[in-house]
């Protein structure tokens, strides 16, 4: 029984006819497999007796197997003929680290938003998603807090200790395994409960510009590019509003100090913002 062609899922097989038939004409060939590290064989195929050779597909990657093959006549099976132990190829290999930097942002109280991009090599198969471990910066075990799909490429970390220094990795997943990780230069200190540093403080804005150009930079002063594709303003009568149409998770919408939402509309992800009195 030879071994004549080995790919990442598949295994071509070759044989030659008995010696002798035993007195009765062969009427076909069964062909079986298992694992080197199991005991019990499994049938894959019963085949005519002009038929010597065979592709046995979709296996695993990297998986080591044995084959036999038994003739068949009238009378019953030959004694089986053997392989040796075979490893399927593997062409695929874990993916490279996801791509820096990676940044966390504090957006409120146990709010942290890590984001961070995709790996520049998926290693031949597919990425399955991201995994998320952070540690304390006193201790040495790391912790797996999270895993989001392969579309996803940002995380809220909950539960941190407030003014406690945290170290953050993510790795990339596909079939083979996880990626190295990209991990963050500096320790994460958690803020207390205040709001965030990054916004800024301008309430005397005059908001009635209808215009898309004005919006725009006041959405960019306001770090809001980043969290929102689309929106629409309005001038209510009885107070400034701006109505936001938004992709983003609701916990990643920033807006200025002096200013709180008033409503949201979860179908269309509207947010309505006011001006505090």
């Amino acid at each position: 029984l030879r071994i004549t062609n080995v790919t990442s899922k598949s295994v071509k097989l070759e044989w030659q006819q008995p010696e002798t038939n035993g007195g009765s004409d062969v009427t076909g060939y069964i062909i079986e497999k298992r694992l080197t590290t199991a005991q019990q064989w499994t049938k894959i195929k019963t085949l005519e007796s002009n038929c010597l050779s065979y592709c046995v597909d979709n296996m695993k990657e990297k998986t080591e197997l044995l084959f036999r093959i038994f003739a068949e006549n009238a009378v019953g099976l030959s004694s089986p003929t053997v392989s040796e132990s075979v490893v399927l190829k593997s062409h695929a290999t874990v993916p490279s680290p996801p791509t820096g930097p990676l940044e966390v942002r504090y957006l409120g109280p146990n709010i942290n938003i890590v984001e961070w991009g995709i790996p520049e090599s998926d290693g031949g198969a597919p990425i399955e998603g991201y995994t998320i471990a952070i540690r304390n910066a006193k201790k040495t075990m790391w912790m797996e807090v999270g895993r989001v799909a392969a579309d996803c490429q940002s995380f809220n970390i909950k539960d941190l200790q407030e003014s406690e220094d945290y170290l953050i990795r993510i790795m990339a997943r596909n079939e083979v395994g996880l990626s190295d990780p990209l991990e963050s230069d500096e320790p994460y200190t958690v803020q207390l409960g205040a709001a965030p540093d990054d916004v800024h403080d301008e309430t005397t804005r005059d908001f009635s510009e209808p215009t898309g150009t004005n919006t725009s930079s006041w959405l960019r002063e306001h770090n809001m590019t980043a969290d929102i594709n689309s929106y629409a303003r309005h001038k209510a009568a009885e107070e400034k509003r701006v109505l936001l149409q938004a992709v983003a998770p609701v916990a990643t919408v920033h807006y200025p100090r002096g200013w709180v939402a008033t409503g949201v509309c979860a179908f269309r992800r509207v947010w309505v913002l006011r001006r505090k009195m």
